[in-house]
């Protein structure tokens, strides 16, 4: 959602009045930094979407923000945040504002926000930095500009507000709340006013590194046309039938707005005559109505008398420019955003299906195969569920097998059927990766565990994994794990985990062991006694000392196999004490012997869909170059 705010330069100095004029603005970037990012990656909360690329920085929890090493040729190289990774859409030759939290004890240049507008150091680039404490800038071929009096470096969190005046190309800084810097000359308007840079945090030219904390990162833009729109920007299940359309305008001046919505983004663009509602005096809302299952895209454009006491009417485009194409969409008798994302890969099994759709349907009607053509036949699974986000679990679906699926709203007797989306599961289901765990007592937490096991899990160049230990000894020992729900494991050929063969040591290995599912009962659903390492299933044809190996267990025949509750564990009484280590426990498709020419399905068996696929790739062709394509299909010696 995009945030929005009309904001009052208020850091004005009272004796010079100098003060920049009241002005709206909008929200157009902003990154808190105050939790650890997902994947090297930190969100942009304005709504936007221009995410952080993190680059070495990361989250400090007892800082509140993230750090900034401020060294360049470490093992991680500097740490810096990349906005939008290449372009960031605004031009900051235009009025902006910035504002952030830094902390640090660093002396020297250590730059908090840059722009640049491609590699290196070049026209039209820029950065605010502290200079031993000092807030200051510079910029290409303009130079050092602003030094300022307030020493920020002592270790604690200091507000910067910055904003850019670009009528006086003049720079404004406050530091908490205090002026301390008007910078008479600029950067801005130095080189080619355009918005194809992009803005790093902590970084400049890859040439001087922020040292330090930084967090609540903002960007404003001030706005010159109508925003704040409602519906709000790229929202759905906005309701059918006459709404009231909204927005904010840009100044007090503007008194007249001329409205443009179509379900065609293009006439709206073009202003095109046939997508114009009306004109409206003085008035920031109108009245619409509005088909369900429709995208809308719609427009203001801010007009104003420049002289309105000279007794002619003159309406005026505000500052020239046209408002900003905006979009919704409406809910009505189809399901949209439909999850899983067709074309998907590697889904897990155990997969959660969902959608959005109007909270006025009667019935729903959840249709799957395995083919199109299937789907067509196929009979559904009907149910009833209230709301506008609606999710369905289908039950376990199998291993390595594409699914083609739709959804049905019944309404009135009538059914309004979804677009058909297909995707793919994966061929291993993972249900316990020890390697996951931390500690032995995480392991300890999830499986019941024997009152003697003292010894911590194993981890090393030896082992070179985290695993579950179970120690042996004279007595049985038993690890087991009991799920809150019951698993269905219906359709899945087989379950797999690993087991460390250490070395030919009896205390090392034990003589037998046994693994188990149960239902709520207790009662067995499948099982497997290994006797011997002889006894190992594994992918290297044999047992190898030091190595992990497979093992796996059948569940093609195995009665109750939608009811699986616990997994167990356990070694007899040994002759001799030692350790077994068991990792990575998961479902899986058949143990494959081997490839066989033609299994382009990859499951093994060469069938109908090994066919298909040939079938729907017949003539394709990828050589490089792309003509001796041609020449293999149509030259005369080719049989």
């Amino acid at each position: 959602m995009k945030a929005f705010r009309v904001s009052f330069y208020m850091f004005c100095m009272v004796l010079f009045a100098v003060c920049p004029a009241m002005a709206a603005e909008e929200l157009i970037g902003e990154w808190l930094l105050d939790s650890a990012d997902s994947g090297g990656v930190f969100p942009d909360t304005s709504g936007y979407g221009y995410d952080a690329v993190v680059n070495g920085a990361s989250y400090d929890s007892g800082y509140g923000g993230f750090y900034f090493d401020g060294v360049a040729d470490d093992a991680d190289g500097a740490d810096y945040l990349d906005i939008a990774n290449a372009v960031y859409p605004y031009d900051f030759t235009k009025d902006f504002r910035i504002t952030l939290d830094v902390a640090t004890a660093a002396t020297g240049w250590r730059p908090f926000f840059s722009r640049r507008a491609g590699s290196g150091w070049q026209s039209g680039d820029w950065f605010m930095a502290l200079n031993n404490g000092v807030i200051t800038g510079n910029g290409y071929g303009v130079g050092t500009y602003g030094p300022g009096t307030t020493i920020v470096n002592d270790f604690f969190w200091h507000s910067i507000d910055m904003w850019y005046v670009s009528d006086t190309d003049t720079i404004y800084c406050n530091v908490d709340g205090k002026e301390i810097n008007e910078f008479e000359t600029s950067p801005f308007k130095n080189g080619t006013p355009d918005n194809s840079g992009h803005i790093w945090i902590g970084n400049h030219s890859n040439y001087q590194f922020f040292e330090g904390w930084i967090k609540n990162v903002r960007v404003y833009r001030v706005v010159n046309v109508a925003y704040n729109p409602s519906p709000e920007i790229n929202s759905f299940g906005n309701a059918a039938g006459t709404q009231t359309l909204s927005w904010n305008s840009p100044d007090a001046a503007v008194t007249w707005y001329d409205v443009y919505i179509s379900t065609d983004e293009e006439l709206v663009d073009n202003r095109d005559a046939s997508a114009k509602v009306a004109s409206y005096a003085s008035q920031n809302s109108i009245d619409y109505t509005l088909l369900g299952d429709t995208t809308y895209y719609w427009a203001v454009d801010c007009f104003y008398d420049p002289d309105p006491e000279d007794g002619v009417t003159e309406q005026v485009l505000w500052e020239g420019l046209s408002g900003d194409t905006w979009n919704f969409t409406t809910v009505g008798n189809y399901a949209v955003n439909l999850t899983p994302v067709t074309g998907s890969e590697g889904l897990s099994i155990f997969t959660q299906f969902g959608w959005n759709v109007d909270i006025e349907a009667d019935t729903y009607n959840f249709y799957i195969a395995n083919s199109q053509a299937e789907l067509d036949t196929a009979v559904p699974v009907s149910f009833t569920a209230g709301g506008t986000e609606i999710s369905f679990d289908p039950g376990t679906l199998e291993l390595h097998r594409t699914y083609y699926w739709k959804l049905g709203v019944v309404r009135d007797g009538s059914e309004y059927f979804s677009s058909v989306r297909w995707f793919r599961t994966g061929g291993v289901e993972t249900l316990e990766d020890f390697n996951a765990y931390a500690t032995a007592a995480d392991v300890r937490e999830v499986w019941t565990c024997p009152v003697y096991q003292t010894n911590e899990l194993d981890v090393g160049p030896e082992f070179s994994r985290y695993a579950l230990v179970v120690p042996f000894g004279t007595s049985d020992v038993t690890y087991s794990r009991t799920y809150e729900t019951a698993i269905d494991f219906t359709g899945v050929p087989a379950i797999a985990f690993e087991f460390l063969y250490k070395s030919a040591v009896q205390g090392d290995n034990p003589e037998s062991f046994n693994f188990k599912l149960q239902d709520e009962s207790g009662g067995v659903i499948a099982e497997k006694t290994v006797d011997s390492v002889d006894d190992f299933i594994t992918p290297e044809g044999g047992s190898v000392e030091g190595e992990w190996h497979w093992v796996y267990i059948s569940l093609a025949d195995a009665p109750n196999a939608d009811q699986v509750k616990k997994m167990t564990i356990s070694v007899p009484g040994q002759s001799v004490a030692g350790d077994l280590r068991i990792d990575t426990i998961t479902l899986r498709t058949p143990y494959c012997s081997g490839a066989i020419a033609g299994d382009v399905y990859g499951d093994c068996v060469i069938d109908i869909r090994d066919f298909a696929i040939m079938a729907e790739n017949w003539l394709e062709c990828n050589r490089i170059p792309a003509e001796s394509c041609f020449t293999y299909f149509f030259q005369a010696d080719v049989e």
